[in-house]
């Protein structure tokens, strides 16, 4: 057999057939559709490694250079892991992640494979509000989980919950001690689960921006695949290579030249599938009315908020630049001046102070960012003096007391959830801390139990055992600013100090260890030095 060309409106159709007759998909996303390939950063940085100029080459030449570079003994699994994580952060939130994600969440495809390593569809997926683990799955083969693998199979697929399953074959840069070298590896060591991966074999294919370099060890694990091929690419595969072999005997349907751009094609395919502009949340979840306006220049990069005095001091103590005190509407706040190259403000603030929202807007930063304390659980291994960061924060209203095991109660939940911009900054930022400080401050990252009114210690473990029980910590206070903040910036984050830690007889009530809080402060200045937190862009 050989290949037959194909257009944008002939995949849009036979997607919207497949849809309506519930015949899953699998898209297989490649290197040419991540974050890696798109950054200019990552070319710039290790043009002066290379014996030849990249400037002379196109997109896809540099990007296969510098692959090559970084598996040269010359560069340690350790300095390719950081050097990533740092030079990544300025390729999220591309014109291709918003569309797929619009997309996926549409129900055009069943399964996303892919064999990128960063976190830009996560992101894309957790602006249009679909969550990892309560919306899809995430599956990474490299990965020992507790829970078992999500179903590869098309059978199982159609009945599955959640909708959708994203398999990251080549795992995640932002784990621990990623290993660059060896990414295609991880799936070979174990019988079972190569066997199981396999299964991806029998399903319909879109496959879209395969790199020949980058994803060669993909090619064994989805083909000869039994269902159809659609192959999107600005190339044909080199006829050297096994994926030219399999579309040479598959019956496969070619999208080449400019069209098989990954950004072009998904901005193309969802006009054609749609026909309008995705929007940045689903229409089930509107923007707050009460969401007072914005102007639309950020005065300040990041506001860091201190509800306490204890607080305030600690930060100022970890700035080690030059600090100016003002004054606005009669309340204090302190100037830090530049923290890498964004500007950063501190606030000590009362969350019943009603100018408070007025003077948050005045400053209109584009973060911020709340440090305070928190309890935690010492059966979770939790110490006192560990830092946790929230990734979603469940806000608990009980209407009723728990009485014996009837915890259950009557209840109205409300979930904020982090930005994914804005976490990730953190999520990689403490992987690189942790090896510059050799482990000293523990962070931790995960569900928050907030209730907004005033509870004890005992009914909050007892809620939180039965309703959350996968929450990293308590929030006791600062509910109300919280969301007074997110309601005037939605790049929101809360950075809490374990205080006190909940178990299931009694609290374990302690002082926290000298240098807690500081340890906190210095944890949110060195990662904003890190970068990533100044807006470039002009005011409007």
């Amino acid at each position: 057999m050989s290949i037959t060309h194909i257009d944008v409106a002939r995949i849009a159709e036979g997607l919207r057939i497949r849809q309506k007759l519930q015949a899953p998909s699998l898209l297989f996303l490649g290197a040419r559709a991540g974050a890696l390939f798109r950054s200019q950063n990552l070319y710039d940085e290790l043009s002066r490694f290379s014996y030849h100029s990249l400037a002379a080459f196109d997109q896809i030449a540099k990007f296969q250079a510098c692959v090559r570079l970084l598996e040269q003994d010359r560069f340690s699994n350790t300095d390719i892991h950081y050097t990533l994580l740092r030079l990544l952060q300025a390729s999220y939130g591309q014109d291709t992640e918003q569309y797929l994600a619009a997309l996926i969440r549409l129900n055009f495809f069943q399964l996303i494979v892919t064999t990128n390593i960063d976190v830009g569809l996560e992101m894309a997926l957790s602006r249009i509000n679909l969550h990892a683990k309560s919306d899809f799955d995430v599956f990474i083969p490299s990965v020992r989980s507790r829970s078992s693998a999500p179903p590869l199979s098309i059978r199982r697929a159609r009945d599955s919950y959640p909708p959708f399953t994203l398999v990251k074959l080549y795992g995640e840069l932002a784990m621990d001690r990623y290993d660059f070298k060896h990414r295609g590896k991880a799936f070979e060591s174990g019988t079972q689960l190569y066997q199981q991966l396999r299964d991806m074999r029998n399903w319909n294919i879109l496959m879209v921006g395969f790199d020949p370099v980058w994803d060669a060890e993909a090619v064994p694990i989805l083909f000869p695949c039994a269902g159809k091929l659609w192959y999107v690419n600005e190339e044909i595969p080199p006829e050297d290579s096994n994926m030219f072999k399999y579309t040479q005997s598959h019956n496969t349907k070619c999208l080449l030249g400019v069209t098989g751009h990954s950004e072009n094609f998904f901005q193309l395919l969802y006009q054609h599938l749609i026909g309008d502009i995705p929007p940045t949340v689903p229409e089930e979840h509107p923007p707050r009315k009460s969401k007072p306006p914005l102007t639309t220049k950020h005065q300040v990069d990041v506001l860091i908020l201190a509800t306490t005095e204890r607080e305030r001091t600690a930060l100022l103590k970890e700035h080690y630049g030059d600090t100016s005190e003002h004054t606005m509407q009669g309340k204090t706040y302190y100037d830090l001046g530049k923290v890498g190259d964004a500007s950063v403000f501190l606030m000590q603030v009362d969350e019943m102070d009603p100018t408070l929202g007025a003077q948050i807007q005045a400053l209109s930063p584009s973060w911020i960012i709340i440090l305070g304390i928190a309890w935690s659980f010492n059966y979770k291994g939790q110490d006192i003096g560990n830092l946790l960061i929230p990734d979603r924060i469940l806000m608990y209203k009980h209407s009723t007391p728990v009485t014996g095991s009837d915890a259950m109660v009557q209840a109205q939940r409300e979930q904020r959830v982090i930005p994914a911009e804005l976490l990730n900054l953190f999520k990689n930022g403490s992987i690189i801390l942790k090896k510059k400080t050799k482990g000293l401050v523990r962070v931790t990252f995960g569900m928050f139990f907030s209730s907004t009114e005033a509870i004890d210690q005992q009914t909050a473990f007892s809620y939180v055992s039965n309703i959350l029980p996968d929450a990293i910590g308590i929030e006791p206070s600062n509910t109300a600013l919280f969301s007074l903040a997110q309601s005037y910036q939605e790049n929101c984050l809360l950075i809490k100090v374990v205080s006190t830690l909940v178990d299931i007889d009694e609290p374990i009530n302690q002082d926290m260890p000298e240098g807690s809080l500081e340890n906190a402060a210095q944890f949110i200045l060195d990662i904003i030095a890190l970068g990533g937190f100044h807006d470039p862009s002009p005011p409007k």
